[in-house]
């Protein structure tokens, strides 16, 4: 058979451990875990079958003993009410055996051999190489991901499945040749699996408990429907109800253990097929491709929050993957990762560089393992490989074809009101950086002012830092990336108290400690959290007096903060004053069947009296909102909160039963006012920033990191 790929096909690497395809003991120690628990589900799920046979028995012999002395109108129903018992019973028992789990495709497009002959080639060789069969069928979809599925009932279990193949367009985004041939191997490395036989029995035990579980609704009605018929079968449908539930209460103990063990399985067989993946293309090969997969999915995330914002514009896009590929890029420069021909490259120092979290937990309802586990083992493998650097693109002989073909599939749950406008990637680009300049801050700051408030300071007095690159060093670039790190392992430990059970063990700095250790570490995170924000306030003022010794006589940069602190203590006050009747008239909104009528009445009286003091606090805020208005909206909203400071809500109608509009439009004008201050907030925090940025640059050497603010990513807190 003639080449079609024409030298595009990288060879598989000459070197691979004779021991490769070796299960490890962890492995092994799974594969027990999840015999056991597919064993304990059949024992389960017998004994629940013998307590339904019990009971009906018990009731047989119970009309049996009564028949003598009944009435036989009665005993003509009580029969027929334990016959339904035994039917509804044995029916839910059973049902699993008539239910079809069929992919969603709607959101992905089958391609042929005949569209993409390069693509199938390159599957089907890879395949080969990997030892796997071939898959039944190959499917584009939009997002960061390759992935194997097919539908299944009960019987898959026994009976021979085709697999089919999903290739994401956003992966192929982002790769070379030889990384999308390890990340086709390795998917290839679940179809080979041995143990992915043993992974459908346990995600068919699983899918028949979820059943058994949650998948009710039509058992339940006609369980409703048989009751309504008589009294006496009303009796044996409440008896159904009642031993279906403590049916359900037993399984539910049984699926969350079986679901664990599988993960456990699931996360060693992810280590496998990463290992088919290095077979095929090479250790460093399936490591750039894991790398790459989490810049390119920030990237993905972003753009299509992005897109979501253009549509609200009337906008859309004509293809979203040259917009993702731009993304892509402007992380890769605020990062300082390499970035080219279209693509990032993440060496190790790029990780080193990167803020990454110091607490470190085996998650055991986590079905992969963290990258960082994965490539530790890729590592251990070493197997050398030569490697390609197109495009992964090349092996499309029409890219743009499936681009804006996948583009079109994206846009297709929106419904415009009008026709809207379809941006090229040039209108694209200008519409995201308008925005960016529009309400992003300075560049010149990275991120280190992004989604935070700057907390006051003493505007006065002080000594400016003598040259920029010590105010504003890369220690002081850093704090708020370690304090939002600080944030989220703070509350990973919180996490880890709360599953002590579940989680024995974890690692915090490198060190390990038992579970009960996180309650001391998250008492001494909490108080380093406190000193890097007291470290950045310092930082803050630091930079705001070097800026201020450039200023001139009209001290410009000290009244734009004397405004923005303004317009904190502002947003804060309202805050305060408004939160307890904000929140339970909230309550009442979100649950109004809650509560009695009565009960709602008293807590409007309650509320009733702490009312002035609220509307004093919305009379407080009202000339700012007039002094800052901006069109006719904002002029509405003025009057709106200019009416309910003259006039007291009527939480009440004539008959005296609680007005849940009145009571929702005042929960809506909190939110507004709220939203208008925090807006005001930042549009203060931006003016500051920028005549800061302006004083700093001008006569430094002051150089502006590019940002990736955009439409996704406003930058005003």
């Amino acid at each position: 058979m003639p080449d079609q790929l024409n030298g595009l096909y990288p060879p598989a690497p000459s070197s691979i451990p004779a021991d490769l395809n070796q299960p490890s003991p962890e492995y092994k120690k799974h594969v027990r875990k999840v015999i056991g628990g597919i064993l304990l589900f059949i024992l389960t799920y017998f004994l629940v079958l013998v307590a339904a046979i019990v009971l009906f028995a018990a009731l047989w012999w119970l009309l049996v003993f009564l028949t003598e002395n009944s009435r036989i109108s009665l005993l003509l129903f009580a029969w027929v009410g334990l016959l339904g018992f035994g039917g509804m019973t044995l029916f839910f028992l059973i049902k699993f055996l008539f239910t079809w789990q069929k992919t969603d495709v709607s959101g992905m497009i089958e391609i042929r051999e005949a569209d993409e002959p390069l693509l199938f080639e390159f599957v089907y060789r890879t395949a080969r190489e990997a030892h796997a069969p071939l898959p039944r069928k190959i499917f584009l979809s939009p997002e960061v991901n390759a992935a194997v599925f097919y539908d299944s009932t009960f019987w898959s279990m026994f009976l021979p499945v085709r697999k089919n193949l999903i290739i994401g367009l956003g992966l192929v985004n982002a790769l070379t040749i030889s990384e999308l041939k390890a990340v086709v191997g390795h998917e290839f490395g679940h179809f080979s699996q041995k143990s992915t036989r043993l992974g459908s029995y346990v995600y068919q035990t699983n899918k028949i408990i979820y059943n058994l579980l949650y998948e009710n609704d039509g058992w339940l009605n006609l369980l409703h429907t048989w009751g309504e018929w008589h009294s006496v079968f009303a009796i044996f449908a409440g008896l159904t109800r009642w031993f279906v539930t403590q049916c359900i209460r037993v399984l539910r103990s049984v699926h969350n253990l079986l679901a664990k063990t599988n993960m456990g399985l699931s996360r060693e067989m992810e280590f496998d097929a990463d290992a088919v993946g290095a077979s095929v293309a090479g250790s460093e090969q399936q490591i750039q491709a894991l790398r790459k997969i989490e810049v390119a999915s920030a990237a993905y995330d972003a753009m299509i929050q992005q897109l979501n914002a253009l549509i609200g514009l009337k906008y859309r896009s004509a293809n979203a993957y040259r917009n993702q590929s731009w993304v892509m890029e402007n992380i890769a420069r605020e990062k300082g990762i390499a970035f080219a021909n279209g693509m990032v490259r993440v060496e190790d120092e790029d990780l080193a560089r990167l803020i990454t979290g110091r607490v470190n937990f085996k998650n055991q309802w986590a079905s992969h393992p963290a990258r960082e586990e994965r490539e530790k083992y890729l590592r251990k493998l070493s197997i050398p490989s030569e490697s390609y650097t197109e495009p992964a693109w090349v092996l499309f002989t029409q890219p743009e074809k499936f681009q804006h073909a996948m583009t079109d599939l994206l846009y297709a749950p929106v419904k415009f009101e009008e026709t809207p406008v379809v941006l090229d990637h040039a209108g694209y680009v200008k519409l995201v950086e308008e925005d960016e300049e529009k309400y992003g801050f300075p560049r010149l700051f990275g991120t280190y002012y992004n989604n935070r408030v700057i907390e006051s300071f003493d505007l006065e007095g002080g000594i400016a830092g003598e040259d920029w690159v010590s105010v504003f060093s890369d220690e002081v670039q850093g704090l708020s990336d370690w304090i939002s790190s600080d944030e989220e392992d703070y509350n990973l430990l919180g996490f880890i108290q709360t599953n002590a059970k579940e989680i024995r063990t974890f690692d915090f700095d490198g060190r390990r400690y038992r579970a009960e250790g996180a309650f001391t570490l998250q008492r001494e995170l909490e108080k380093e959290i406190e000193e890097l924000k007291t470290t950045r306030k310092e930082a803050d003022r630091a930079i705001y007096l070097f800026a201020k010794s450039k200023d001139g006589p009209n001290q410009e940069l000290t009244n734009a903060y004397r405004e923005l602190f303004a317009c904190t203590a502002a947003r804060q006050r309202f805050v305060t004053e408004t939160e307890e009747i904000g929140t339970r008239l909230n309550a009442m909104v979100e649950e109004p069947e809650s509560a009695t009528q009565n009960q709602w009445i008293r807590e409007i009286q309650a509320l009733e009296e702490k009312e002035n003091d609220v509307r004093c606090a919305f009379g407080e805020i009202l000339p700012l909102l007039q002094k800052e208005r901006e069109n006719d909206t904002d002029g509405e909203l003025i009057g709106q909160v200019r009416a309910y400071v003259e006039t007291a809500p009527k939480y009440l109608d004539d008959q005296w039963h609680v007005d849940f509009r009145t009571v929702s439009e005042i929960v809506k004008l909190r939110f507004d006012v709220y939203q208008r201050l925090r807006f005001l907030e930042g549009k203060a925090q931006k003016t500051s920033l920028e005549r800061q940025a302006a004083l700093v640059s001008f006569g430094t050497a002051a150089t502006f990191p590019p940002s990736s603010a955009s439409l996704s990513q406003n930058q005003h807190p």
